[in-house]
């Protein structure tokens, strides 16, 4: 029976059968393995007794010494069952007396809620003393409150209380009673009070305690790769981010026989990682390594918007880089000190958005066309029936790029402490800039290679700063002394690619292929989000140039549905055009970077005639039909007059649904949203303007907002589409 009081000379964490946690929790509850799981070695001594644990993950082995006798050896596992409950099991093997009997053990906690948990250990014997408790925090974190029974047969036999309290971080006193025997018999011999002290100093946590007479002293010491929180300044960090590949709106897994291959995060995750950063006290620069990358350019200013608010935060940000183009210059311009290699390069040409026009192609091959549409900027049809750009769709696209090359220079050169027009004038006279005239010019601060970078840190940031990858840096987090984290949730939906009726999937075709959103996929992820009354609020993210309008419409409506029962908050990211825009706007509230491509409100359509392409490789047709119009839409003849004119009503009627659409949802008058819509794209900066959007802002801001509207200051973020493993080659996106 006494072998089941171990707490009095554990730490705190050790003390109840709920309250037991990662090593510890071996020799006291094994379902406490499953709680804040991680690696640690315990070792805890009285006298000649002595237990050493070594806990990985959610599992521990344990050795019991004593002196002159053989060792007992402890095998524990555990399991998270749902959010709020621990199963775990304990075997113990060797000799026979060993204090941590019997043979085998179960036990279970349960935290329904942040200030109460209840734990349970079972042993399996003939005659087994069950041992339950229970545990609050009256308020706050720093105060505990514990109360187990030790119960044989059906009488109680053991009583063991106590408080413990945590002035500060890392620093705990505790009391604790222990009270067996006859319950209203207060002599001393029934009653042992055990005085405990804690004390955390990160990865080392020592603990010791002893009774009221000090006859009886024990201690415990943990190592612990986690930190626990501690008193101890914490040192400062220089976080080395290494900024490469591509960073999708959507996560992609790649796997190998069902085993994780390659991750590609998502830009989402990018962001949440910069926020740790700004936030972290003990980060005092983040030096970014920018290898070859891939970002819209909406997401290279919001990501720059994010390494400034760092900045303000009191961080450096230092950056290095083989070579910078002008988006990565761009994002690299925000930098207390920009590096370069001494062969390293800066090409700085400006801006261009190059077209395809394939009339030309068409022709060769004896394809032709007829198309309809509505709006004189909607330009995707130009690519089938011009051979060089319209004068309206230039004029739309020189307007883009005029929003976004105007504050890009003049960033650059209020970063660089340069006037805007001497940074335009070597943009113009020079465009290739060697490491020579990098630093002649102030675009940047040094030539160094990368093995000199350490050096160059430790110059900026001072040599008692230790260095740490993103990776290790944000794996190191501190152990929370929160049993459960009652958060509302915010659904996060990632509506990425073109937009097509059916599932969400991928087509490998190259130029024409990329990502799709079903509506299909996406209405049965907006109808569960609305139905699930734990998520309080939703954020789209949007990154998509249209398609399907019958597969806009239905997305669309859904999202309507869900606007009327929760808050609905839209984030653009490089594109929300055209089906993408369409999507958004009955949200509450859009949101879209001054880079983001948004609008193009018109609508076309094409009908392909092959027969061209079919003579040329000697294919022949011949047709039978009922009906006037019965071939109405083989790609054997062109459409009649009148087949022409019908084409072009259907397109009228769609626009018509389309801009009406847009004045519900935006609460514009229809002959507004006609005046701003005909196709045309703009940028985030006009369209703010022009009321097709209510705020400059990225993702996180989506998020701030959704929270405001919900009435939430903290919330759990819950992505979907969530990533379904699959089990052979290739990449699983739903």
């Amino acid at each position: 029976m006494l072998q089941l009081i171990i707490c009095i000379f554990l730490s705190f964490d050790g003390s109840s059968v709920s309250t037991a946690r990662r090593g510890e929790a071996l020799f006291m509850n094994p379902a406490g393995l499953g709680i804040n799981q991680g690696y640690e070695c315990i070792y805890l001594f009285e006298n000649d007794w002595h237990l050493i644990g070594l806990s990985s993950q959610n599992s521990a082995f344990g050795i019991e010494l004593k002196q002159k006798e053989k060792p007992s050896f402890t095998l524990g596992s555990s399991m998270n069952i749902g959010k709020s409950f621990w199963l775990g099991y304990n075997y113990n093997f060797g000799k026979s007396n060993s204090r941590i009997a019997p043979t085998h053990k179960l036990g279970g906690i349960f935290r329904p809620k942040k200030f109460v948990s209840f734990g349970l250990v079972i042993p399996i014997e003939e005659k087994p003393v069950m041992r339950g408790g229970i545990s609050l925090k009256p308020g706050t974190d720093r105060v505990t409150i514990f109360c187990d029974a030790l119960f044989a047969k059906d009488s109680l036999e053991n009583l063991i209380y106590g408080i413990g309290v945590e002035p500060l971080d890392g620093v705990i006193f505790s009391l604790s009673v222990s009270q067996k025997g006859n319950f209203t018999n207060t002599q001393n011999d029934n009653l042992k009070v055990n005085f405990g002290t804690d004390i955390s100093f990160g990865n080392l946590k020592i603990g010791g305690n002893t009774d009221a007479k000090f006859e009886h002293e024990k201690a415990s010491l943990i190592l612990s790769r986690e930190q626990y929180p501690t008193f101890m300044h914490k040192k400062k960090k220089i976080v080395k981010l290494t900024l490469k590949g591509s960073y999708p709106e959507m996560q992609e897994k790649s796997e190998y026989l069902g085993f994780k291959k390659s991750s590609t995060p998502r830009f989402y995750n990018l962001l949440s990682d910069l926020e740790v950063i700004k936030e972290r006290e003990d980060v005092k620069c983040l030096f970014i390594h920018l290898k070859p990358y891939s970002l819209g350019i909406a997401q290279a200013e919001e990501l720059r918007q994010e390494l400034l608010k760092i900045k303000k935060a009191g961080k450096k940000i230092i950056t290095f880089s083989e070579g910078y183009a002008m988006s990565s210059y761009y994002l690299s311009s925000v930098a207390d000190y920009i590096i370069l290699p001494h062969l390293g390069s800066i090409v700085l040409p400006g801006l261009a958005a190059n077209k395809m026009y394939l009339k030309g192609t068409l022709e060769k091959l004896g394809i032709e066309t007829d198309i309809a549409h509505i709006g004189k900027y909607k330009s995707a049809r130009e690519m089938l029936e011009r051979e060089s750009m319209s004068e309206e769709d230039r004029e739309q696209l020189e307007c883009y790029l005029d929003d976004i090359w105007e504050p890009m220079v003049r960033e650059i050169a209020q970063s660089r402490n340069m006037k805007p027009d001497s940074l335009l004038e070597l943009i113009n006279n020079e465009v290739f800039f060697n490491s020579e005239k990098a630093l002649n010019f102030g675009l940047i601060d040094t030539v160094a290679y990368q093995y000199e970078i350490d050096d160059i840190l430790k110059e900026i940031s001072g040599k008692s700063s230790k260095q740490e990858s993103m990776e290790k840096f944000l794996g190191n987090k501190e152990l929370t002394r929160t049993w459960k984290e009652d958060k509302p949730k915010i659904a996060l939906l990632i509506a990425e690619g073109s937009i097509a009726t059916g599932k969400s999937g991928y087509n490998p075709i190259p130029i024409i292929g990329g990502k799709y959103m079903g509506s299909e996929t996406i209405s049965k992820l907006l109808n569960k989000i609305r139905k699930d009354k734990s998520i309080r609020a939703l954020v789209l993210r949007v990154n998509s140039g249209g398609g399907s309008a019958f597969a806009s419409d239905i997305i669309a409506k859904e999202l309507k549905r869900v606007a009327k029962e929760k808050p609905v908050i839209v984030s653009m990211s490089n594109v929300a055009a055209s089906g993408g825009y369409e999507i958004s706007c009955f949200a509450d509230t859009i949101l879209a970077d001054r880079f983001t491509l948004t609008g193009s409100i018109g609508v076309f359509g094409v009908h392909p005639v092959l027969t061209g392409l079919y003579d040329k490789f000697g294919i022949g047709w011949d047709t039978v039909k009922r009906g006037k119009h019965a071939d109405y839409f083989s790609t054997l003849r062109h459409f009649t007059e009148e087949e022409q004119e019908k084409f072009e009503q259907e397109i009228e009627w769609y626009y018509d649904w389309f801009i009406t659409e847009v004045a519900e949802g935006r609460g514009l008058d229809k002959a507004k949203v006609d005046s701003i819509a005909q196709g045309r794209i703009w940028s985030g900066t006009h369209a703010k303007k022009i009321g097709l959007t209510d705020e400059i802002g990225g993702l996180l801001r989506a998020i701030e907002i959704a929270k405001e509207k919900a009435n939430i200051e903290k919330a759990e973020i819950v992505i979907f589409p969530e990533i379904k493993k699959k089990f052979f080659f290739g990449a699983s996106l739903f």
